[in-house]
């Protein structure tokens, strides 16, 4: 799998869904009792538990822990075997891990796994039979470093980390590829249907990895703490399920064009679309609606839809389209990056003998605020102005003695001082 680098490449991409469907920080209870449940609430599991005296496991600083002091017989593990419903046909599933306390090097000390027909009566990993897909912590030989490994193809990832980090696993159980947003809010990924990735913080460290076993439904979770000598720590896990919904993108693109961003996007087919809204944002992370966009209701018919944008951001926009269904559900489509080719604010002076030509060039429509200053720092005009996007020519009326002056423009957070001599 690639990321796309190219806004111009043409790509499927469906329109998803996405839903919470289980989460737990561990957080106003010290008991993990508490917890389970043989008919779990979205935040329970059917069981958490140890084989023997030889692990413990705990909440510790609101943090599920499990603690092994033996290499062998000493299983700890987690459960979540009521079945999902409806049945994910992706899930993102996040979970912190940390390890700590490890005496030497262990292959796949720890397991999660995701499949269907799970037992919450053992602590031991479940048969690959049951298993779509699964990954393991690798202990390393420093004390506190692991890695991830995927146990089927017997490849681990290339990276060594320590501390808590954020495991962000995308596994993909439909016929089709699923395009996403990584870790890192910026860019678009890709993973084949019956594949899975795995990123340990912002790194991808197992891409597109065959599932263990492409027939089996993502239904249960379970993990395994099996071999090695030490402690691991696990936080804030949630599974996201994405649904494929029936608004297929052939194509989201964007292009500079003089001082606008024009986008464009073309759906193959549509199923009770109503309307699409279109969303930018500056850092790939905080979007707002810029406008929207009429749909086609329910449609076999190719349509090409655009929408420009005239007052984009100096440097590089981040666009996303969100659709929505005339019965009020949302999907969204992934995030695009666009550079606008426009530069920062600029400003340049000319003083002639009874005014002053201010030439300012902006990427944005605004209000800004022009001042004269003389070399001591005395203000002599003040003008409040329009500011269009593009190139401004303000003329103030003033006839200064010769010497080093000062202007200075302001536009919210901005400010540019230029020097300039009569």
């Amino acid at each position: 799998m690639k990321k796309i680098l190219l806004l111009t490449i043409f790509i499927l991409s469906i329109l998803t869904l996405k839903a919470q469907i289980f989460s737990q920080d561990f957080n106003g209870t010290t008991d993990y009792t508490t917890l389970v449940s043989a008919t779990p609430n979205s935040n329970q599991f059917n069981a958490i538990g140890t084989a023997s005296s030889a692990t413990t496991v705990g909440i510790v600083s609101s943090k599920l822990k499990y603690s092994r002091s033996t290499v062998t017989n000493a299983n700890g593990s987690f459960t979540r075997n009521t079945d999902f419903s409806p049945v994910p046909q992706i899930i993102i599933y996040k979970v912190d891990v940390e390890l700590t306390g490890n005496t030497a090097s262990q292959t796949s000390a720890a397991v999660f796994q995701v499949g269907t027909g799970f037992s919450s009566g053992s602590n031991s990993p479940e048969s690959n039979a049951k298993v779509h897909s699964r990954f393991s912590i690798n202990m390393e030989t420093t004390s506190g470093q692991f890695s991830v490994r995927d146990i089927n193809a017997s490849v681990n990832g290339t990276g060594t980390y320590s501390g808590s980090q954020t495991l962000t696993w995308v596994i993909n159980n439909s016929s089709s590829s699923y395009s996403y947003t990584p870790p890192n809010g910026v860019g678009t990924e890709t993973v084949a249907a019956d594949t899975w990735d795995l990123f340990v913080g912002n790194t991808k460290e197992l891409n597109d990895r065959a599932a263990q076993s492409a027939s089996i439904d993502l239904k249960n979770l379970k993990f395994a703490f099996t071999d090695g000598i030490g402690a691991l720590t696990l936080d804030n896990i949630s599974v996201e399920s994405i649904t494929p919904l029936p608004i297929q993108l052939s194509a989201f693109t964007g292009r500079a064009i003089s001082q606008s961003i024009l986008l464009n996007w073309h759906t193959a087919s549509e199923i009770n679309n109503d309307y699409f809204d279109i969303l930018r944002s500056a850092d790939g992370k905080s979007f707002t609606t810029i406008g929207t966009s009429k749909g086609f209701g329910t449609s076999t018919n190719p349509h090409d839809y655009n929408f420009t944008d005239e007052n984009p951001f100096a440097g590089t926009n981040y666009y996303q389209l969100v659709q929505h269904d005339f019965d009020g559900k949302t999907s969204t489509s992934n995030i695009i990056p666009v550079d606008s080719k426009i530069s920062s604010a600029q400003l340049s002076v000319y003083a002639a003998a009874t005014n002053i030509k201010v030439s300012l060039s902006s990427p944005n429509k605004t209000k800004g605020l022009l001042q004269v200053f003389d070399i001591s720092g005395r203000k002599i005009l003040e003008n409040n102005i329009e500011v269009s996007k593009g190139y401004n020519n303000f003329s103030l009326p003033l006839s200064l003695p010769n010497g080093v002056h000062f202007v200075s423009y302001t536009a919210g957070n901005l400010v540019i001082n230029q020097k300039f001599i009569k």
